[in-house]
């Protein structure tokens, strides 16, 4: 039984790999470490190799514990049925997201403090919340399925996790139709069309966004879209009072629903890590027009604050069901079946929708932008005759004035 690792190149892989058997377990893995066209290992290989030719004889001395990484620990989670997601990918020799950032750490010397370090190295630019559910809850969620089973790698610990912002917690909080009302009516066009979609549909902020028009089913009372946060594909109903603006914005047969001052669909604020995960959303989309609104009436609102009041009246007074407000919310759905549906309206869930309350008083661009629009088109003409004219006149007047005397 050989117990010595071979250091050789792999056809379409820039990195130098290992393979042998030590210890009657068999390696074959990359080093991570690029060969550069040499034709003979260089130190630095040699010396990877003799750091993971002593892990591999620690481990079988002292246990795998002793000398398992953070790796080692993620790979038992992922072939246990552990979600991959924020842990990373393998990818062009090497591992993406969380298992990148700490895969080499061994279990023994991981502390609270190299985590901490860690976790702002990757998201010390993003709120505590991101914080916690892209780094901490998969980190934990890895050790804690590692503390179990007769030969556990990881010890128990209580990790601490950062803490929410009390700023954040209170943006949480509902709003009321009547102060929605009066801020939408205080919005511009624009602004104010994403407002009062996202207050009686509950949609997300970036679903509005990427909205686009062949999502739409305004005659059918619904809205289908492929791809949401969660990954999964969710149905949309439409409140009664969206169907005239809905199906006015249909109509324009433009790529996106939702277009800016500009006429240009809103920015992407978002940024994604190497395995295309969210790591940052700098948001900003429509800061201009409500901080306006804001200062205009007083009443501080933000787009996710719609989600909220949405998911608060549907439960009361609407007393809709816990089950079927978070399937209109795009919440984890318990019935996995019915999202190889969404593309078909459900007459439970466009019921249940429109035990919003109707909005009474709001801008009429709004509640009947056909009419709107007519009228536009008709001032606009009438407006057009009259520079027509005006100019008309005036090229009989210079050309009076050069008749000679």
């Amino acid at each position: 039984m050989s117990n010595e690792l071979k250091i050789f190149k792999k056809t379409n892989s820039p990195n130098w790999y290992l393979r042998g058997t030590i210890h009657g377990q068999e390696i074959y893995e990359s080093t991570g470490i690029p060969h550069q066209g040499l034709k003979t290992p260089s130190s630095s290989i040699k010396d990877y190799r003799e750091k993971r030719l002593n892990d591999l004889r620690e481990a079988y001395i002292y246990g795998k514990a002793y000398s398992a990484t953070f790796l080692d620990a993620a790979l038992n989670y992922l072939k246990a049925g552990g979600s991959p997601r924020f842990l990373g990918e393998y990818s062009d020799d090497e591992w993406t997201g969380l298992i990148g950032r700490i895969g080499h750490w061994k279990i023994r010397e991981v502390t609270q403090e190299h985590l901490n370090e860690a976790c702002q190295g990757m998201y010390g630019h993003c709120t505590a919340e991101t914080q916690n559910r892209q780094f901490w809850t998969p980190f934990i969620a890895v050790w804690k399925h590692n503390t179990r089973g007769q030969n556990p790698l990881c010890p128990v610990v209580e990790w601490q996790r950062p803490k929410r912002s009390k700023n954040k917690a209170r943006s949480r909080k509902p709003a009321t139709y009547n102060d929605a009302i009066d801020f939408i009516n205080a919005l511009s066009y624009p602004a104010a069309k994403v407002m009062f979609f996202l207050f009686w549909t509950g949609c997300r902020p970036l679903e509005a966004y990427d909205l686009e028009t062949a999502n739409l089913y305004p005659d059918h009372d619904w809205i289908a879209l492929d791809e949401t946060k969660t990954d999964m594909p969710r149905g949309i109903p439409i409140h009664r009072c969206l169907k005239p603006l809905l199906s006015f914005l249909h109509q324009q047969n433009n790529e996106h629903v939702f277009l800016n001052k500009l006429g240009r669909r809103y920015p992407d604020n978002r940024q994604f890590n190497k395995a295309g995960r969210l790591i940052s959303n700098k948001g900003g989309q429509m800061a201009s027009p409500l901080y306006h609104a804001r200062d205009k009436t007083g009443i501080n609102i933000t787009p996710y604050m719609a989600r909220h009041t949405v998911s608060t009246h549907l439960i009361w007074p609407g007393g809709v069901s816990d089950m079927i407000k978070d399937e209109i919310l795009g919440h984890a759905s318990p019935n996995e079946m019915s999202r190889h549906y969404t593309h078909l309206p459900r007459k439970s869930l466009i019921e249940a929708i429109n035990q919003l309350p109707y909005p009474t008083g709001l801008r009429e661009d709004l509640t009947d932008p056909c009419k709107i629009r007519a009228q536009h088109e008709k001032t606009y003409g009438s407006k057009s005759a009259e520079t027509q004219a005006e100019s008309e006149l005036g090229d009989v007047a210079e050309w009076l004035k050069a008749l000679p005397c």
